[in-house]
């Protein structure tokens, strides 16, 4: 999961004016407000993998996340270990 700076959750309200120099905020400049709104999404996503069952029963997960140094922009890696009949065996049992 990756946290794209242009989404409007992140750039509508404290982007939209300047501050007192005249000069637009961009997202690397709040890197605090684009931390919170990727931490709701990421727990959205935990849950829905956890509790909706997208991918099928989970039997563990393992997950990091990492900050770039440019930008400080963050992002998961995500490791789903799916219970023996919700493995995907062969490219039939992939749905599309």
């Amino acid at each position: 999961m990756t946290h794209i700076q242009n989404r409007p959750e992140i750039t509508v309200c404290p982007f939209e004016r300047s501050n007192s120099r005249g000069k637009r905020q961009e997202p690397s400049d709040r890197p605090d407000i684009v931390a919170r709104v990727f931490v709701q999404k990421m727990e959205q996503l935990l849950k829905d993998v956890r509790c909706v069952s997208v991918c099928g029963k989970v039997a563990g997960m393992v997950y990091t996340v990492e900050f770039q140094k440019k930008g400080g922009l963050p992002h998961m890696h995500l490791l789903i270990f799916l219970q023996q009949p919700d493995k995907i065996r062969n490219p039939k049992d992939v749905m599309i």
